[in-house]
């Protein structure tokens, strides 16, 4: 399997490629794409790149790392 195909509902994929686990889950075949959720003192330990996406439980905020810093999505 292609590292970058999509995920199928049901299953994880392990991002290799990223050094990392990357988990996201697809629930209702497609319908909601979950990411992963963690405290703000969880994403600050985490060794992130440009692009990461993370639900920040602290904040209630969806959040993209970019440019060396962690960002609101919305």
């Amino acid at each position: 399997m292609n590292q970058r195909s999509p995920v199928v509902a049901g299953q994880q994929k392990q991002a290799t490629s990223f050094g990392t686990i990357a988990q996201f889950d697809v629930i209702e075949a497609g319908t909601v794409l979950a990411a992963p959720q963690v405290t703000t003192a969880e994403r600050d330990a985490l060794s992130a790149s440009n692009g990461w996406i993370i639900y920040n439980t602290t904040t209630n905020k969806l959040q993209c790392y970019e440019n060396g810093a962690w960002a609101n999505v919305i």
